[in-house]
């Protein structure tokens, strides 16, 4: 929370709502690209059905996520944020896993993939997660300043192997 910076009040339907499916975030990201502020175009970029786009853009428009002026969409605030506590976290970071999954099939130079896994000091384990936290800010800060041009996702998992 203290890492991410929170701009989203949605209510708890709302939340159900966006956080059901990763189509909602995509899509509201997508209209901050210049070429994706229309329902035919996000719909090529995104592979969904145009129907599908124009009725996540009426949700997002009415939840203040996105803004509509003519024909065309653009995102509204900057960023959302779930408390890691929140009932909806866990679908929303599976969704994004299950594409990341997906993406491994496509060869991308930009993409990356790490599966590192290890044993190592307890001293350690806390240097790595201080680490992986600060990479997450210095990470947000960037995307926070950066034009935008191209739809990302970064999934990092760093955890404790139990069964």
């Amino acid at each position: 929370k203290e890492n991410v910076k929170n701009e989203s009040k949605l209510d708890e339907q709302a939340k159900a709502q966006f956080y059901s499916n990763w189509i909602y975030s995509a899509i509201r990201l997508a209209t901050d690209i210049p070429e994706f502020q229309t329902p035919q175009k996000i719909s090529d970029r995104l592979n969904l059905p145009v129907e599908q786009v124009i009725s996540v853009l009426e949700f997002l428009v009415s939840h203040g996520l996105c803004t509509k002026k003519n024909n065309t969409y653009q995102m509204g605030v900057q960023s959302t944020h779930l408390e890691s506590e929140s009932p909806w976290i866990y679908s929303r970071q599976l969704q994004w896993r299950v594409k990341s999954q997906q993406s491994m099939l496509h060869k991308n130079k930009n993409n990356l993939f790490y599966t590192g896994p290890m044993v190592l000091s307890i001293k350690d384990i806390e240097i790595i997660r201080e680490k992986l936290v600060k990479s997450i800010k210095e990470t947000t800060e960037v995307a926070r300043d950066s034009k935008s041009e191209e739809l990302f996702c970064l999934n990092i998992d760093w955890f404790k192997v139990e069964a």
